[in-house]
Parts: C-alpha cells; structure tokens; sequence
C-alpha cells in the first residue's frame, strides 16, 4: 500500500476532500502519542488506511505550521457514516474526544467504530489480545516490535516509525471482515457487540469528578472520615496543579506516595523526602499540601466518598459478592457471550460501591444493554437493601 504523510495545511485540505468524495465505506484508524509527563497525552500521530492507501497524518508538523483544518478533520471524523476500525480504542478515543471537545463539536466520538480487540472478546477469543498477537494468530503477519516505546514527538520521523504506524492499521480492515464471518456462527454476541459500540460511539467524555479523583487508590480501605477529607483535598490538589502545568501526576505524587502521607504525616512536610515525594516538589508545595490537609481534616463540606477498597469491609456485601459472580457466570452462558464481558472483580466492585454509596447513580452493570439483560441484578439490590 502507498503512504501518503500529511503534514502541511494543503495535504490535510486535500486529504478531508478525498474522504468527502470517494464514497469511503470503512476507516482503519490508530494514534501515536507521548504521555509520560504530561497531563494529557500528547498526540504525534494519526494513522488512517482506507480504499488501499495509508495516510499518517503528522499532528507535530501541522501544528508547526498553525494548520486550520485540523478541526475540518476531527469534524470529519465524528460524523461521518463510513465505519471507523480501531484496536483497543479507549486511549485513541479519549484524544478523540478531547480534540472534537476543544473544537465545541456536537458529537465526542465516530459514529460507526468497530473494535478489533473488543470483537475478539465477544468472539471468546481472548478478553485483552495485543495487535501484533491477533495480526499473528488471524492474518499471519508478524509486527515488528522496535518501535513500541519510540518517541512520537521527535522529527523527522525515522522510516522505522513510518514502517510501523503503518502496519499498525494496514490489516484491521481485513481483521473485519474475519471476525464479521466468525459472528455469522454467534449471531447473538454480534448483536451484544453491536449493541456495545453504539453505546460507546454515544458516550460523553465528561469533566471528571473530583470528587471521586481518589476512589481507586489502593491501601486506604479503613480510612477514617477525617483521613479521607484530607485524602480527597490532597487528590484534587495534585490534579488541579498538574493541569495547569501540564504535568503529569505521578510526576507531582504517585498514589501510593498521597496514601502513605495522609495515613501518617501529611501535616509534616519534613517527612515528605523520606516519605517518597521528590526534593524538587516537597521544597516548591510542601507547605500547600500540609495546608490544604490540615483545611481539610475538619471540612464538613467535602463530601463523604470512600474507596473502592471500603466495599470489601463490608461484611454483608462481601457475602454477596460469591453469588453476584455466580448469577453474572450463569447469564453469561445464557446470553450466548464469553463471561469476561459482564463478569469481573472490577465489574463486582463497582455494582456494590454504587449499592453503598452511590445509590441513586446506575453501576456499568446496569448500564445500557448490560442493565436491560440482567434484571437479576434487581434481586441482589432488594435483598442487600433488606440486609442494610
């Protein structure tokens, strides 16, 4: 196949009118990013591959050159009816949807995608498979690897990279087309994918809650009411400073550094080095970080929201949790579809978190077509309401 590299304002021009105008039917489409301290990641490359040729769209040159059809593009790209195939599409979708966000868009995602990986799930493949693994198993083709942590943001790009950007949406067309013969077999996990990829062409990236920026931290379960005030406040600290230098936040605090430190001695900011927190952060914000603990610990109106780790001390949720999994393995067969769709610790978790805390909001379990197929989950929230 031929590739073409976008990286002027004119090639971009012209490839939305070759998009426009040639009837296309079917998109493959991947990104190349850097994201290890920044913020957000920080897109270097978009590649396409559609009617037999490759475009890699080089998002560095075009910002270099201040292009005004990016937006054409992503407009483009969120609207259009061809079909938009993408590999484990979570981390492409969510530079997607920041960039159709910042353009004030009225749709976030593609219309029409279609995810290899999550196609090989519903198939009862495998619930995670890499691309270079499919490609091996489906097409025969072997990926070459070298270029897996290359820096996407460096120029000029090495014919290394542009061989391997390529290759990574030359064959999910043809990946397609398989698992579309594959579903012929298993028509009722087609139509449950189906239904999944239209729920998540329709999702709305939100602004996240910053209330809840801390809940899937780990080690603080048992955390008192005071201790996770001070836990919250440190959490929507690290977050609002790393936006606004762009940083990324491990960078500022790992996790278990923010837990270790409420736990013990977030109000002492001589600790902190000792504690995990680098020299260069413990000397420019200690003070910030012990004083926005110390606002916190008697805040009444920072609201009560314990970790995903707190649903485990409860004893009659942990006594339900073997049955939920049990009823979820059961419909799963009845439902013709591989378990690992509806049925996993996390997905457990999160159903009894919101039974718990979050009552009045739906858990992904009871989202959408996962919520209209398991009316047993109703049973499991009456007999744990009864219990509580």
């Amino acid at each position: 196949m031929a590739i073409n590299i976008i990286e002027t304002s004119e090639d971009l021009k012209k490839l939305i009118e070759i998009l426009q105008n040639d009837n296309v039917k079917v998109i493959a489409l991947d990104t190349e990013f850097c994201r290890e301290s920044t913020f957000k990641p920080v897109l270097g490359l978009i590649q396409l591959c559609f009617n037999k040729e490759i475009y890699l769209i080089d998002s560095i040159k075009l910002e270099e050159a201040n292009d005004t059809y990016f937006k054409d593009f992503i407009d483009y790209l969120v609207h259009t009816e061809a079909m938009v195939v993408l590999h484990a599409c979570t981390e492409d979708n969510c530079i997607i949807a920041d960039y159709a966000t910042r353009f004030g868009l009225d749709r976030r995602l593609p219309k029409n995608m279609y995810d290899t990986q999550l196609a090989a799930c519903f198939l009862g493949i495998e619930p995670s498979i890499g691309l270079a693994a499919m490609l091996k198993q489906f097409i025969g083709i072997e990926l070459e690897k070298s270029q897996t942590r290359t820096n996407w943001l460096a120029r000029p790009l090495t014919d290394a990279q542009i061989e391997y950007a390529a290759l990574d949406v030359s064959y999910l067309e043809q990946v397609m087309v398989l698992f579309n013969r594959m579903f012929q077999e298993k028509p009722t996990a087609h139509k449950f994918f189906l239904l999944e990829m239209k729920e998540l062409s329709e999702k709305i990236y939100e602004v996240e809650d910053t209330n809840s920026l801390h809940i899937n931290l780990s080690g603080c379960g048992q955390f008192s009411v005071r201790k996770l005030r001070m836990l919250n406040a440190i959490c929507n600290l690290r977050y609002e400073i790393c936006k606004k230098e762009n940083m990324a936040l491990s960078w500022f605090l790992k996790n278990k550094v923010i837990v270790k430190l409420v736990d013990t001695s977030i109000m002492d900011p001589s600790t902190y080095i000792s504690k995990g927190v680098h020299y260069s952060i413990a000397k420019k914000y200690g003070q910030m970080i012990a004083k926005t603990a110390r606002k916190a610990l008697n805040d009444e109106s920072i609201p009560y929201v314990p970790t995903y780790e707190a649903v485990k001390n409860v004893k009659t949720v942990v006594a339900e949790m073997e049955q939920l999994e049990k009823y979820l393995i059961e419909s799963a067969k009845k439902l013709c579809i591989p378990k690992e769709i509806i049925c996993s610790k996390r997905l457990i978790l999160d159903f009894f978190y919101h039974c718990l805390f979050i009552p009045n909001k739906l858990s992904i379990l009871e989202e959408g077509w996962r919520g209209e197929f398991l009316s047993g989950l109703r049973m499991f929230k009456d007999k744990f309401a009864v219990k509580q």
